[in-house]
Formats: C-alpha cells, structure tokens, sequence
C-alpha cells in the first residue's frame, strides 16, 4: 500500500524479458544491469550471470537485500539519494565486506532536478571518504551537470531522461 510500489509495478517487466535483454545486450557489446527490488529478484538475476547490480537510494537501509546482493561479489553500483551519512556508512561498510567492486553515485532524488540544488561538491566528500569509484546519478533535463560532475571527479555517469515530454 505504498505510492512507489504502484509506480515501480508500473515499470515493471516479466522475469523472462531479463534475460532476452541481457542476451541482447551482450551480442552489441554492452554490460547489462539492473536494479532488483527482493531478493528473489536478485537471485533471478544472479542466476542469469548478471554481473552488476544497481541498488537504488530507498534500498541503501534493505539490510536483506544488502546482504544478499553482496553476497553474489559482484559489482555493485549505489545511489545515495535518499540517504544520510550514517546509512550510507553502515550500507557501505556491510557490502565492504562481502566486495570490493563498490561505486557510490551522488544523487539528489528530485524528478527533475533544478540544477542550481545538485549539490556536486559531495563527489569530492564521497571521494575522501570512500575506497571505491565514485560518480553521479543525473536527473536534470540538460547534460551540462553530468559533465560539470565528471571535471568535479565522478567517474560514472548514470543519466536518467524521459523519452517524451508526454510520459509521466
């Protein structure tokens, strides 16, 4: 009975559909990844040789999923929206000790972000804090601040766009 649960079963696709894209995927020379949600979820796509893993922002606490994620010693790339400093320690420090394939992307959870509030002086602080990559999760309507994030220090770039002004 939560909103993002009905947004998220909106975006979701078929377990079989994972596959057909991952296969996909590789024959143009991609590396497919996705964001589970459950653990059942993670093992599906475990069990399909995915070889990283996306942890969104609301999943930094999801000790479970945390745990079985780190679990499979894959690559593991985490967005910090909507966490604060201490989750993101105990979140980091949990997947720490299973992997050391970590990449913590700053992220402002806002859809879409006015860029005067993404904040990319946190790249630097992630930086100094953090043994792992660092980078940017992007939800501006430009690429300007992907590219400011990059000349602040992210070294991956996720970029979140809408096809067309008409969706939601």
């Amino acid at each position: 009975n939560k909103k993002i649960f009905n947004i998220l079963k909106k975006c979701e696709l078929p377990m079989k559909n994972f596959e057909i894209l991952k296969n996909f995927s590789e024959t143009i020379g991609i590396d497919f990844f996705s964001t589970p949600f459950d653990n059942e979820s993670a093992d599906y796509l475990d069990s399909i040789g995915v070889k990283i893993f996306k942890i969104a922002s609301f999943d930094t606490v999801n000790i479970p999923l945390l745990k079985k994620v780190g679990s499979f010693k894959k690559t593991i790339i985490m967005s910090t929206g909507m966490t604060n400093e201490s989750e993101l320690d105990d979140a980091y420090n949990l997947l720490k000790k299973e992997t050391d394939k970590i990449v913590l992307l700053h992220c402002v959870s806002s859809y879409p972000l006015d860029e005067r509030y993404a904040n990319l002086n946190v790249i630097n602080t992630l930086r100094n804090k953090y043994d792992c990559l660092i980078g940017y999760s992007d939800h501006t309507n430009d690429i300007k601040i992907p590219l400011y994030a990059v000349a602040a220090g992210a070294q991956v770039i996720e970029k979140h766009y809408k096809i067309s002004n008409e969706m939601d």
